[in-house]
C-alpha cells in the first residue's frame, strides 16, 4: 500500500513540473530578440494580471504610430523589480524599448521602461532564444 501511495505522488508531481515546463514559451519564439525598438505614447489601458502585464500604448511617433500592446513581465515579478501597480497610470506617457513581434505587428515584449518622471526600469530577461 505505501509503494502505491509513493507511486501515485511521484506521478503526481512529475506531470505537475512537466505540464509547468511545457506550458512556459521563450520570448525569441515571438520576438525578434536581435534588435530593439523605441517606441513613446500614452497609456490607453493597463492589463496588471497574470501571466504577463499588458499595456495598451497610442503612440503618436512618425513611424509606426498606433496603438501598441506591450507585454512585460509577470505581475508577480514586476513590484520585486522595483515596479509597483502605482508606479504608472492610464493617461502617462512612457517610453518602453521592446523586443517587436516577429509578424512586424505593433506589439513586442518589454526589454525596459521609463516612466513620467524619469525613472527606468531594466529587466533581465533569460529566454531571449527560441529553442529549436
Amino acid at each position: 500500500m505505501l509503494a502505491r501511495a509513493a507511486a501515485v505522488f511521484i506521478a503526481l508531481v512529475v506531470t505537475l513540473f512537466s505540464t509547468r515546463a511545457t506550458a512556459h514559451h521563450h520570448i525569441g519564439c515571438a520576438n525578434n530578440t536581435k534588435t530593439t525598438e523605441t517606441v513613446t505614447g500614452r497609456i490607453m489601458q493597463i492589463d496588471w494580471e497574470n501571466p504577463h502585464v499588458h499595456i495598451h500604448l497610442d503612440s503618436v511617433a512618425a513611424v509606426d504610430a498606433g496603438d501598441w500592446i506591450v507585454e512585460m513581465q509577470a505581475a508577480y515579478i514586476l513590484p520585486r523589480e522595483g515596479l509597483p501597480r502605482t508606479a504608472f497610470n492610464v493617461g502617462d506617457t512612457i517610453q518602453v524599448v521592446l523586443w517587436r513581434a516577429k509578424d512586424g505587428s505593433r506589439q513586442g515584449f518589454t526589454k525596459s521602461i521609463t516612466l513620467n518622471d524619469g525613472r527606468t526600469f531594466a529587466f533581465n530577461i533569460a529566454e531571449l532564444q527560441c529553442p529549436s
